[in-house]
């Protein structure tokens, strides 16, 4: 199931019989890296020109580890996004 399903493992370790061919998953891998990029470059874009500083922190683990609402939101919009596209792939 794995060697199937995975966007860079299923390129190389497909099933000889499965539906898929190697075009169509370098395809869907490609978009897929595409729209994570336009999924995360969205939500800069979306900050930069609102009223809210991405860089606020919301919470702070040490000096090197704190969560602002930037990342909170790439996490949540952005992750959410990207999930769906690329279920609508493999079910097209």
């Amino acid at each position: 199931f794995f060697r199937n399903t995975h966007p860079l493992l299923g390129i190389c370790f497909q099933h000889e019989l499965h539906p898929c061919t190697v075009y169509d998953r370098v395809v869907f891998l490609v978009a897929s890296s595409s729209f994570g990029l336009i999924a995360t470059s969205s939500v800069v874009l979306g900050f930069h020109f609102s009223e809210q500083e991405p860089e606020t922190v919301v919470h702070q683990f040490s000096n090197d580890v704190k969560i602002t609402y930037g990342l909170i939101a790439l996490w949540t919009f952005g992750g959410a996004l990207h999930s769906i596209f690329d279920i609508t792939l493999w079910y097209i």
